[in-house]
């Protein structure tokens, strides 16, 4: 639970910072000014938290049980696909939030010293045979 939620919490602090609008009717990027509602993230797409949530919580299933990798990717890939295919985001807003899942659930695996991933399979832990 901590991998999704953490992901998400960074996507919506990134938002903030990066201030990129979600797609409008206009064919450009266009961000808004720090001097208009400074602390929320309503209507701000960059990254997408639907994708960081769906990717942080896929890693976490990945690195815990490897057997469900393909389809906890699968579909962390279909909700961000979603996202685009809506007209809620930007391609590159679901590239950033995948990233920052993915970079988030490795990252905590790690810092949790859950067993890392080798070649696509789990290393057997140092109390199993």
């Amino acid at each position: 639970m901590l991998s999704p939620a953490l992901s998400g919490a960074w996507a919506e602090l990134l938002k903030i910072t990066l201030r990129r609008e979600r797609p409008s009717q206009l064919e450009a990027y266009v961000f808004r000014p720090f001097t208009d509602r400074p602390w929320s993230s309503s209507g701000l797409g960059l990254p997408s938290s639907h994708a960081a949530v769906a990717f942080g919580g896929s890693m976490a299933l990945l690195v815990l049980f490897p057997r469900l990798r393909w389809p906890a990717l699968v579909m962390a890939v279909g909700c961000a696909l979603t996202r685009v295919a809506s007209g809620a985001h930007y391609p590159t807003d679901i590239y950033l939030g995948a990233l920052v899942g993915a970079v988030t659930g490795l990252l905590l695996a790690h810092w949790l010293k859950i067993p890392s991933l080798r070649f696509g399979h789990a290393q057997p832990s140092p109390n199993q045979p």
